[in-house]
């Protein structure tokens, strides 16, 4: 009897162990394909020319391996962001496929298929049902809110925080069932890979302990969890100090950097939340609007009234998921770029404490019903997304397609016309720089260096009158441009107006001493 007992309990441990092998392959698998056609795409010239071919040097010798410690995310010595492990991730993609990009879109897609089972794992370990938890992964991974997370590379740190994150998480899930040591040592181990991913990381141990305790509560104080942590404040103090080493002080008057940075970036959070409920026009690099944040705003007040009605949970594991959106969404918050609102890949982490909370509150009740129509439901709802998400990661396949996106979709980017424009100057469609140029002046008419850049577009397209007059509009906005007397000092040295040309080259000196370029043209023109 006692054997026959163990034999149905082995069996039973054997069907649930092969239960979740098939939704693991499909969780794998079906973000994976829809990403594949990446795999051809080329750069965005949106950082990625910046960090990856701008330092092919240093990422193709394994030698620079240690020194990626000491660097920060773009190789400079001065930054903002500390991404070793992107880094050296960067640096295995090119000795597999040197300047070619077909490795880092191949790495983003394999990683982002890793998240894509973890994520899966960790729903059904926080008690959703296999079918559900199969469900919300793979809706999470076609989702188009997060398309940049995978086809632009720079967003790889993104994909390794969140991937060392869940799995720092679910290795913590099963030390809380299992009470085996060896997942608390995983727990650890991908908390510092997740930490030196991006610093985003450095909240996880408040969401961990408060997890923790909220379901060990009624236990007695645990010695291994307590020092677990305590290597985790020792792994925190050994990266700040790396981090303090690679970071210098940035001084770029278009980033701002603090407690102050959050304010600007708080429309965000009901952005993201909008995004996330209702997938429509979202661009590559979008922009706040009104009706996204009303709606986000409406959707936080329908969240938060459902916290309060339903009672199938307890208070604080609500709290939890609320608190893993919050504290993993701040973080990102504290740097603003003033060319930009925000960027989608940076929500990537923190809305599965959303997906956690909305599967946990799913009535149950939906679940027991053998409806054979839900099935073909939730394959329609999946096609539709994932159709949708394959059709808007194409812009990403290069540059030109890109910003045109971006532009299509967020009609006042100054810095999407900017770039756009600089690619059709180096494809020397010269014309339609000029009408990126004007839209510039158009959003923003005191902009001195469109005016500028338009005028060199003129210059070389031989339009000298229209060249100086941009020129001249430019030194009136900003009258110490000496830049702009010097190009317009050159634009009257082609039009032979010499007399012109040496006052332009004078006064640029006058504004920059060590101008070199206007001392050799005015020399060239007084000889």
């Amino acid at each position: 009897m006692v054997h026959n007992t163990k034999l149905k309990n082995n069996s039973r441990q054997l069907e649930r162990n092969d239960s979740i092998t098939l939704p693991l392959i499909i969780a794998f698998c079906i973000p994976v394909l829809l990403y594949v056609q990446t795999i051809a795409f080329e750069l965005t010239q949106f950082d990625d020319k910046t960090i990856i071919i701008g330092n092919r040097s240093f990422l193709s010798h394994w030698g620079n391996v240690f020194q990626a410690l000491l660097k920060d995310a773009f190789l400079l010595e001065k930054g903002s962001f500390y991404r070793p492990l992107q880094t050296i991730s960067f640096m295995i993609d090119m000795q597999i496929s040197g300047e070619k990009m077909w490795m880092f879109h191949c790495s983003n897609i394999l990683i982002f298929g890793l998240i894509s089972c973890f994520l899966f794992l960790v729903l059904r370990s926080i008690a959703i049902p296999t079918r559900l938890a199969l469900f919300g992964t793979i809706i999470y991974c076609v989702h188009p809110l997060f398309i940049s997370s995978v086809a632009w590379i720079p967003a790889r740190g993104d994909l390794l925080l969140t991937l060392f994150s869940l799995l720092s998480f679910y290795s913590l899930l099963l030390y809380i069932q299992q009470n085996k040591k060896r997942f608390l040592v995983f727990h650890c181990l991908s908390f510092v890979f997740a930490l030196f991913s991006k610093e985003t990381a450095i909240v996880l141990p408040f969401l961990f302990i408060f997890y923790f305790f909220l379901k060990r509560s009624y236990k007695p104080i645990d010695k291994d969890y307590i020092i677990c942590n305590v290597v985790n404040i020792f792994f925190i103090l050994f990266w700040y100090f790396l981090r303090s080493k690679a970071i210098g002080i940035d001084h770029d008057q278009t980033k701002i950097i603090g407690f102050s940075a959050i304010y600007l970036n708080l429309q965000s959070i009901p952005e993201a939340i909008a995004q996330f409920g209702i997938p429509y026009s979202i661009a590559p690099i979008p922009s706040f609007t009104v009706f996204r944040s009303c709606l986000g705003s409406m959707f936080i007040l329908i969240i938060c009234f459902i916290c309060i009605r339903n009672t199938s949970i307890h208070l604080k594991e609500k709290i939890f998921y609320l608190l893993w959106f919050l504290l993993l969404i701040i973080p990102p918050m504290l740097f603003k770029n003033l060319m930009i609102d925000y960027l989608n890949h940076r929500f990537f982490l923190p809305l599965p404490g959303i997906l956690f909370l909305f599967l946990r509150l799913f009535p149950k009740k939906w679940l027991k019903n053998d409806d054979v129509s839900k099935p073909w439901i939730f394959v329609l709802v999946l096609s539709l997304v994932s159709l949708q998400s394959f059709i808007s990661s194409k812009p990403y396949k290069n540059p030109l397609a890109f910003y045109t996106e971006v532009i299509l979709k967020n009609k006042h980017s100054v810095f999407a016309y900017a770039n756009k424009a600089c690619i059709d100057e180096d494809n020397k469609d010269y014309a339609e720089a000029i009408i990126d140029f004007k839209n510039i002046i158009t959003i923003t008419p005191f902009d001195s260096k469109a005016y500028f850049q338009r005028a060199n577009v003129f210059r070389l397209t031989t339009n000298y009158s229209a060249a100086i007059a941009d020129y001249s509009k430019a030194i009136s906005i900003n009258p110490s441009y000496a830049q702009a007397y010097c190009n317009r000092a050159y634009t009257w040295e082609c039009m032979k107006k010499n007399r012109e040309a040496i006052n332009d080259y004078t006064l640029a000196i006058s504004y920059y001493r060590n101008y070199a370029q206007a001392y050799y043209g005015r020399a060239n023109v007084e000889l």
